[in-house]
Formats: structure tokens, sequence, C-alpha cells
């Protein structure tokens, strides 16, 4: 029998624990499991969450979500196994009463193929403005009660808007939002070019690079006071940020002496350290999440782009990518385990996938219009950039379900996306 959790819970704030998850590789899986969902009410806030709930879930691609029309809530929330619905696998059932600006939420979730019957059942109290983060928080704790992995849902993510104005000049704007588009909070806006977004993994910074000087600078933003600090701006290329798995350094990449080599920028201390050096363009790392490794794209080998592993401690360069002249984009999985990448062939740019312990590699879309791959936190989804409908957007790949989405975000172009951490 599957353990199953009793609790009653009020909240204000919500919090979660970085996961290390598996990424699998079985795609094409398609069979989804059946969730019950109904409310007490149908007004304006409990039609919301239950929309956020429901679209979460199915967003998944992992499940089927059915509306029970039975208006049974009030009985199930009160524990009344008798009036579970037929042809769900799971029922969440919900009441939500509005005071003031206080919301209470309460929420009881069924899995009916358990002796006990009921999971969790819980309640939330919070202010009327963080509705959609509960939604989405709620969405979490159902998926991983289901799955056994951490969801999603409650994440963020951060891209780069290009716009096009009625002068016919360009404007830049980097926004963070829910990671299904919605909720979005611009954090900068430029007339020159943004780029290489990342975040910390305590989820309190983004790091970028900025042209708003007329030349490439880093940055890191504080999301919450949206204060900014100047790291590097050196003659050359300044670019390529990425914290620390602590997120006390930032590995960026410079040209301040020749070539673009890979430094460490201790964000304590305001000192640099030289990681790479030679006559070959080293770029875009990427920290294993022990903090010991970076890997790194470069073009040292007869100018062939592969994907390199950086001893941070010893300095030794091991090659990583043998498969075909070009690879680049290193993202790792949660778990270390594999190496998410760019890769070149006939049909253009793709992801592919590669073991780090047995070296099998394989190509996962075949679209040949991807850039800035970013992994989902729980390692069950790309998020990247799609050039194939004469726009760039953003759309997410399922790594072990058949398909993907397009995110519905307005602009002219949506481009260089990161997601944020669990927090």
């Amino acid at each position: 029998m599957r353990t199953i959790l009793f609790l009653t819970i009020t909240i204000l704030y919500f919090t979660n624990t970085f996961s290390i998850l598996e990424l699998n590789l079985n795609q094409g899986v398609d069979k989804k499991t059946p969730i019950g969902i109904s409310f007490t009410s149908n007004d304006k806030l409990s039609r919301t969450i239950l929309n956020i709930i429901s679209n979460d879930l199915a967003m998944s691609k992992e499940f089927t979500v059915k509306e029970n029309k039975e208006n049974n809530s009030s009985r199930l929330l009160l524990g009344d196994v008798n009036n579970l619905p037929s042809g769900v696998d799971y029922m969440i059932a919900g009441k939500i009463s509005l005071n003031n600006d206080k919301i209470t939420a309460k929420i009881r979730f069924f899995d009916l193929f358990s002796s006990e019957k009921t999971v969790f059942d819980k309640q939330f109290i919070i202010h009327r403005s963080h509705l959609r983060k509960l939604g989405h928080y709620i969405s979490d704790q159902i998926y991983e009660k289901i799955t056994g992995v951490k969801g999603v849902f409650a994440t963020k993510i951060a891209y780069v808007k290009r716009l096009l104005l009625a002068d016919k000049s360009l404007r830049y704007e980097l926004m963070i939002a829910d990671m299904d588009g919605m909720n979005e909070e611009l954090l900068l806006r430029s007339s020159q070019p943004i780029m290489s977004v990342s975040w910390s993994y305590d989820g309190k910074q983004i790091a970028c690079v900025s042209f708003e000087n007329n030349k490439a600078e880093i940055y890191t933003i504080n999301i919450s006071t949206g204060m900014r600090r100047l790291i590097s701006g050196f003659t050359g290329l300044n670019g390529a940020p990425k914290f620390s798995p602590d997120s006390k350094k930032l590995a960026i990449v410079l040209s301040k002496s020749g070539y673009p080599n890979i430094y460490l920028y201790d964000l304590s201390e305001g000192t640099l350290q030289k990681m790479t050096g030679g006559a070959a363009i080293d770029t875009e790392p990427e920290w294993s999440k022990n903090g010991r490794y970076i890997y790194f794209t470069s073009d040292r080998e007869n100018k062939r782009v592969q994907i390199y592993k950086l001893d941070v401690a010893s300095l030794k360069v091991t090659k990583v990518t043998f498969n075909g002249s070009y690879n680049s984009s290193p993202q790792l999985s949660p778990n270390g385990e594999h190496l998410l990448m760019l890769h070149k062939s006939d049909t253009g740019f793709n992801l592919a996938v590669q073991n780090l312990s047995t070296n099998e590699f394989k190509v996962i879309t075949n679209s040949g219009f991807i850039t800035n791959p970013s992994i989902s936190p729980n390692g069950k989804m790309v998020l990247f950039t799609s050039s194939a409908n004469n726009r760039k957007e953003l759309k997410i790949l399922f790594i072990d379900r058949a398909g993907m989405i397009t995110l519905n975000i307005s602009g002219r172009d949506i481009i260089k996306p990161a997601w944020g951490p669990i927090v």
C-alpha cells in the first residue's frame, strides 16, 4: 500500500527544495492519468484557481483533468468517500472563501485506489494577490504525490522580449513570469540588446549581459529590489554569466587578454580568476551541481565546436562530446547524469542528450530551429527558443512525453529563456 499523508496546514509563504532527479529519455509515452476536480462554488475566485490547477496538470501531458459537475465538493471536503466520482484515478475537491483581501482555500486530494482514499487535506490562508501562486503550489503538491517527482508549476522563467516600435526602432525587455508565461514582471528595459540570462540557484538574482552603454557588460539584478550591480565591463567580450551552485561566484567569459576565456568572479571579494587559456574560443559555462566542474563550449580542437569539462580545482580540461562537428550550449540534468546540448546536423540545430557515464548520444528533436535550451529544475521539460514560425517564440519540450507546447507570450520575438530554480 502506498504511503498516505494526512495533513492540515495554514501557510502564508511557499518554500520548496531543489530536487535532484533523473532525466528520462523514453519519449513517446502518451498514457494519461485521469483526475477529477470540483469546487463548492463557481464564483470568479474558485473558477480562477480551478483553471490554474487544471491547466497546470494538463500542461504536463501526464494527466487528463475532468471537472466534476455533480457539485458534491462539500461532502468530499468533509471526507465523505462514498461520493467519489467514477472514471478517474484521483479527485481534487476545493472551497474558496474571501474575507476582505484574505483568501482561505481548503483542498482535499483523494486517491481512489488507496484504502485510505484521502492523500492530503490542507488549508491555505493567503492574500488575494497570491491566488495564482497558490494554484501553482497546489498543482506542485498534487504532481509530486502522484509521480514522486517535484512539480515546477510554481517556478519562474526569465526571457528577453525584442519589440519593434512604431518608429521601426527595437526595444529589449528582460522579463520574469510564471513558468506558463503568465504574470509577467519587467526587470530591465533597454534600446540595446540584452542576452545571456541566468538565475542564481537560490532564485534571488538574475545575471545578464546588457549593451545599454554601447558595449557588452555583465550585470546581476536583485529580483526583489531591482537593484543592479555591474560585474564586468572590460574592453572586448563580457558574456555568458552563470552562478555557481552556492550563488557565491559567477563563471563568466572575458576576452580582455585576447581570446575569450572562462573566468571566475567572486561576488563577495570582487576578484577574478582565469580558468582557461589558449588560442581558442571558450564560452557558455555550465556548473556541475556539486560545483567541482564547469562544462563549456570550445573550438579548441581544429576549430570544431565541442563541449569540454573543466576541473575547477586542478584546471584540467577534458573533452566530453564527440558526435558530429558541432555541439554547444551545455545543460546538465538535475542529477548530473545527462548533458543536454544543441547539436548541428543536416537538418539544422536540434536538441541532443548524452549519458555522461556511457557516452550514449541521442538527438531528441528534428525541427532544426532551436536555440537557448534550458532544462526545468525537475528534469522533465526543456524550455527553448524556436524560430520555426517566422518569429522567435518560447516552446516547452516534454522529454518523456510526446510533443511540445508554445507559451503564449506577446511580443515580436521572445528570446534568451532561462528556467528558474525550485525555491
